[in-house]
């Protein structure tokens, strides 16, 4: 192993450390101490703790190429995005009244956007209205508009015709899924980019699932086949942060799975039992009361 090898493990390994105590941070003042099974005299001291780490980490934080710029804003990261989607559409929902027309020209418009930015008349976002990028590319947030616009077709029907909620959202799971694979040669399905044919694919399979769900959960009352994966909507931001224990303590302790392992099919599989663990893990933590503030 040569220096410049050499020099960036250790960078990566000591960023690995980083990331760990900001995870570690956030745990400790966010997590509903009050709820939990520790003596409410630690709460203040607990939480104290972790914005002294989260001081620290800010004053010693060294970004840029040669690590000469200190915090500006990047990337918002997911909840940044998530944030952005839900700020939008709960203005837009509260001053609206809840319109199902209101909140289904937002989606259009959502949608016209990301068409938009995607061809050659894009946005090029400078100044002030880059702080908006999220919002004017239209694709996250459009995924929430979609969310409250099924939401409402059922409320407004759940009483005189159920099945024209039903019909509604099937149309519309169908219609999106086509669009989504007839302009997948245009823009390609990528996550990443976030480009319609993604946004209106995955749209698609959400109301298809909302519409199938909602028969199975609320008018049949089937639940119990959920339990499992309940955690994952009662202690979301739980979830969320378990990962970023486990990715860094993988990387410190230089565990790695076998190749065959995370490939092709079996990878898929070995994902997917990886995610329902952290679900696990996380309703054995919720029962034993340690649960973060959402």
């Amino acid at each position: 192993m040569n220096y410049e090898t050499a020099h960036d493990e250790s960078i990566f390994i000591g960023k690995t450390y980083w990331t760990l105590l900001m995870a570690l941070a956030v745990v400790l003042i966010w997590t509903n101490w009050k709820k939990s099974p520790i003596k409410s005299y630690w709460h203040p001291y607990i939480q104290f703790l972790g914005f002294i780490i989260l001081i620290f980490l800010a004053y010693i934080y060294k970004g840029g190429e040669n690590g000469s710029v200190w915090m500006t804003t990047q990337w918002w990261g997911i909840l940044g995005l998530i944030g952005w989607a839900y700020l939008l559409n709960s203005l837009v929902y509260v001053f609206s009244k809840g319109s199902l027309l209101i909140m289904s020209l937002l989606w259009l418009l959502l949608i016209s956007l990301s068409m938009l930015n995607h061809s050659e008349m894009y946005i090029e976002f400078t100044g002030f209205s880059r702080y908006f990028s999220t919002i004017l590319t239209g694709t996250i947030p459009a995924f929430t508009t979609a969310g409250i616009v099924a939401t409402l077709i059922f409320k407004r029907f759940q009483k005189t015709a159920i099945k024209w909620s039903y019909f509604s959202l099937i149309i519309l799971g169908i219609i999106n899924l086509i669009f989504g694979l007839a302009t997948r040669p245009i823009w390609g399905i990528s996550k990443i980019q976030g480009t319609p044919s993604w946004l209106a694919i995955c749209t698609g399979i959400g109301f298809l699932m909302f519409a199938l769900l909602y028969y199975i959960a609320d008018e049949k009352k089937h639940t119990n086949w959920a339990k499992i994966i309940a955690p994952a909507g009662t202690a979301t931001l739980t979830c969320y942060m378990i990962p970023y224990f486990i990715y860094p303590l993988r990387t410190i302790t230089e565990i790695r799975i076998p190749e065959i392992l995370i490939n092709n099919q079996i990878g898929l599989l070995m994902s997917f039992a990886f995610a329902l663990l952290v679900v696990v893990f996380t309703g054995w933590l919720e029962k034993k009361r340690f649960k973060l503030k959402l």
